[in-house]
C-alpha cells in the first residue's frame, strides 16, 4: 500500500523538474473553461427574458434565448480573454528584448495588477450597495 501525496516544507531533490511560480500557466483552454463557465452563470437580464416568454405563453422560445445570450457572454468572455492573454504574451516578448528598465515596470505593473483589478471590484459594488441602500431609504 502507498502513502497518499502529501505536501512536505523541508529541502528535497526530485528527479523531474518542476516550478514554484507565483503565477500558473495560462492557456487557451483554461480562458475558454472560464468564458464557458461565464455564460452558463444566469443573469439578471436573462431571468427577465425567460419570465416575459412564460407570461407570454412562449417558455420554448424564452429559453433559446436565453440559451443565446449565455453562448454570446461565454464567447465575449472567451474572446476578451484570448485578446488580454496575447497582448499580456506580446509584452512579455518585447520586455525580455529590450531594456531591464522596461523589464521593470511590467514585472511592477504585473505584481500589481490583480490587487488593483479586486479593488476596483470592491469600490464599485461598495458604490452600488450604498447607491441601492439610499434609493430603499
Amino acid at each position: 500500500m502507498t502513502d497518499p501525496p502529501h505536501e512536505h516544507h523541508h529541502p528535497h531533490s526530485h528527479p523531474h523538474p518542476h516550478s514554484h511560480d507565483a503565477q500558473p500557466r495560462r492557456s487557451r483552454w483554461s480562458l475558454a473553461g472560464i468564458g464557458l463557465a461565464g455564460g452558463l452563470v444566469p443573469s439578471p437580464s436573462a431571468l427577465v427574458v425567460l419570465l416575459a416568454a412564460i407570461g407570454l405563453g412562449r417558455t420554448g422560445y424564452g429559453v433559446l434565448l436565453v440559451l443565446a445570450y449565455g453562448a454570446g457572454m461565454a464567447a465575449t468572455l472567451t474572446g476578451a480573454g484570448l485578446l488580454l492573454l496575447a497582448v499580456q504574451r506580446r509584452l512579455a516578448r518585447t520586455a525580455r528584448g529590450s531594456s531591464s528598465r522596461w523589464a521593470s515596470l511590467l514585472a511592477r505593473v504585473n505584481a500589481v495588477t490583480p490587487a488593483a483589478t479586486a479593488t476596483l471590484v470592491l469600490l464599485v459594488g461598495a458604490g452600488l450597495a450604498v447607491r441601492a441602500a439610499v434609493g430603499v431609504l
